[in-house]
């Protein structure tokens, strides 16, 4: 306003805000006259950054030619505001937004606040004591001051502690420039962006007591849009600092974070404001520009606090830092590790074995058996079980999080909800660093002549933009996949699984008369695996014995009558989990396998391995390694009598079941070798990118 060399430089940032920005400019030409006479120069500039019609009126005439105006289309809120910084020629630099109001002495107390800050300080961003967010939304933001007891650096992984209306020298903001935010690339928010770069550069944030500002909230807010399009605040230093913070303590979700206000301390609140003498009297001086801010003392109930608090978000995230580590260029997402060599453990190990550095995180809150079969050097983040309790948001923030951190080159994703979730709210970002793949068997029915679900319905449909292909272990799943998704074929890969021994197998069994045949059933108990037709061929065959291993905690849906009918039957024994094939094969003539669907079961491959026949029923990819050549196949797999047939077949004409075991494991060495394993994965174009 002064013709002399400003001191502080305000700079009004507009896009579409219309008249509205009227009340904004009253409330900053307010804020400088109020600051000129303290004797401190102000320079009010706007910058209108893609504007519409209506806004770019407003700054032709009246009091918005008071404003040195710069039209710019950056339509990227931090360019302007560096645009600004970049114009102003003051010491200090504040920002208003279009659709805001200031306290009249906002400029003036934080110009004295920092200029009276003592010598050898750190360079600090100054903030007003509180806002009053009004609107759609009407909230009491308290802000924080950093050096103050109540700051946790954690709480900035879920929350931004200041809103952008910051007060800033202008020789940091230049050597700070805020970075882009572009609509469509996942990221948002570039006030908490800037925060935290601030803190990482040394910069200290401080509340100026006494002042205010009021934020208006609108549904088609630059926030508002950011939350609906699941934008996340960009990868900073200070979310790698926080692998530094003691772990968390584990413990199920007691004070969680909170990012909005709270219903629960309206009442409080109540008694701090009609206490608050210099507060409703600058809220009652402010309502003479925007009468919406204050229609009575009675309007103030309608108020809830709101203080930014992380909980143990922060503590949980560095601690997945710690575990993660930050060279990973290989990220594999699965629930858990089942017993057994695993589709995830042997991609594990063929990176390893190409050089690259591998972090597998396991999303349920469940043990994995299977983790010391990890290659050495290979991480395992137990995510589940380091989150246990906390909500599936924060859950979904974390892992997000982590992965735009410390971004791999390759993700994979194979049977992960939260993974899938994660990709489907924050793929946009994701991708922009990580090439993502997923890798799916099979789908799943409730029966036979329903409709399909599991994975590839719930999920895939939602993000198959974001993925560069999808792998499987059979072909069956990926034909459907074309059919269905129209999913091009040259991003859908069949990767068979190499079998554990590679290549060793033991000659085919011969039946010995003098005893009873014996079946190996070894699956999980639950619908999938329809045990209730081991049930009824083992009653339809009672001069067999059958041997039941494997999981059979069972699911409510293949229920624990069935595992008491099996119990009592004489011709059954119950085992339980094992970890080696081989443990659980000896004795037996065959090997039967009932599931309802599936893709191409490993198991499959080790009873073959083993020199067992195998009677299977005909779902998913198991016709691809068992047929009438290699095997028995079942085609209706509720026939309980094609079953019984297949298994009297094996001990009828064990010459003819040996050909065909014979048959099968050279099926095996040939597809399922160590080395056409490594083929087929290293064929995937961009899976084993240079690290």
């Amino acid at each position: 306003m002064s013709g002399r060399a400003a001191d502080v430089t305000i700079i009004v940032n507009a896009h579409s805000e219309g008249l509205l920005i009227h009340r904004t400019v009253r409330s900053v030409l307010a804020a400088a006259e109020c600051a000129e006479a303290a004797g401190i120069r102000c320079e009010l500039l706007a910058v209108l950054d893609s504007a519409d019609s209506a806004t770019r009126r407003y700054f032709d005439s009246g009091l918005g030619q008071c404003f040195t105006r710069h039209d710019v289309t950056l339509r990227d809120l931090g360019g302007a505001r560096n645009h600004g910084v970049a114009e102003a020629s003051g010491r200090y630099v504040a920002f208003v937004d279009g659709d805001d109001l200031v306290s009249r002495n906002w400029i003036r107390d934080a110009f004295r606040f920092y200029e009276n800050r003592a010598e050898g300080t750190p360079g600090c961003v100054l903030h007003p004591e509180l806002n009053v967010v009004f609107g759609t939304e009407c909230t009491i933001f308290h802000h924080v001051d950093q050096e103050s007891p109540e700051f946790d650096i954690g709480t900035l992984v879920v929350a931004n502690y200041w809103t952008a209306l910051a007060f800033a020298r202008r020789s940091d903001l230049l050597a700070l420039p805020y970075r882009p935010t572009l609509k469509g690339s996942g990221f948002g928010f570039e006030d908490w962006d800037w925060n935290c770069l601030a803190i990482s550069a040394g910069l200290v944030h401080k509340v100026v007591p006494g002042t205010y500002h009021f934020i208006r909230r609108r549904h088609d807010s630059l926030m508002d849009r950011s939350r609906r399009s699941s934008a996340l605040v960009r990868p900073s230093p200070v979310f790698a600092e926080l692998a530094r913070l003691p772990a968390p303590e584990h413990h199920a979700q007691a004070g969680g974070p909170e990012t909005g206000p709270s219903d629960e301390g309206r009442p409080r609140l109540l008694q701090t404001l009609l206490a608050s003498t210099r507060l409703l009297e600058e809220w009652r001086s402010m309502a003479q520009i925007e009468p919406e801010l204050f229609p009575g003392l009675e309007f103030l109930s309608y108020y809830a606090p709101y203080t930014p608090s992380g909980g143990r978000a922060g503590a949980l995230l560095g601690e997945i830092l710690r575990q993660w580590g930050d060279a990973s260029t290989h990220v594999i997402l699965c629930p858990m590790l089942p017993v057994g060599e695993t589709g995830v453990i042997r991609h594990a190990q063929l990176l390893v074995q190409s050089g690259k550095d591998v972090t597998v995180v396991t999303t349920l809150a469940q043990p994995s058996p299977s983790a010391n079969r990890l290659p050495p050097g290979v991480r395992l983040v137990e995510f589940g079980q380091l989150c246990e309790g906390e909500s599936p948001w924060l859950q979904r923030v974390l892992l997000a999080r982590a992965l735009l951190q410390f971004p791999p080159k390759t993700l994979l994703i194979q049977a992960s909800n939260l993974g899938y979730e994660v990709l489907e709210e924050f793929g946009t970002a994701i991708v922009e660093q990580s090439r993502v793949f997923a890798t799916i068997f099979c789908n799943a029915y409730f029966h036979l002549d329903a409709a399909p679900f599991g994975h590839a319905i719930k999920y895939l449909s939602r993000v198959l933009p974001f993925l560069q292909g999808v792998l499987s272990d059979n072909r069956h799943f990926l034909d459907w996949l074309q059919r269905t998704y129209a999913w091009p074929a040259e991003q859908c890969h069949v990767v068979y699984f190499p079998h554990a021994a590679d290549g060793q197998c033991r000659p085919a069994r011969p039946f010995g008369e003098a005893r009873r045949p014996r079946a190996l059933w070894a699956s999980r108990f639950d619908r999938q695996k329809f045990p209730a037709m081991l049930a009824e061929v083992a009653r339809a065959l009672p001069g067999w014995d059958f041997r039941v291993e494997g999981d059979l905690a069972g699911d409510f849906l293949a229920g624990a009558s069935l595992r008491e009918d099996l119990a009592a039957m004489p011709n059954v024994m119950l085992g339980s989990r094992y970890e080696r094939f081989d443990d659980i094969s000896e004795g037996a003539d065959a090997f039967l396998y009932t599931s309802l669907w599936d893709g191409l079961p490993n198991v499959l491959i080790e009873a073959c391995m083993s020199g067992l026949p195998v009677v299977a029923s005909d779902v998913g990819g198991v016709s691809e390694l068992i047929d009438d050549e290699t095997g028995y196949l079942v085609r209706d797999a509720h026939a309980a009598e094609a079953y019984v047939t297949a298994l009297q077949a094996v001990i009828s004409d064990p010459a003819a079941a040996a050909v065909r075991v014979h048959a099968a494991q050279r099926r095996i060495r040939e597809r399922h070798s160590w080395e056409a394993f490594a083929t087929a994965v290293r064929s995937i174009p961009g899976f084993l990118v240079r690290s």
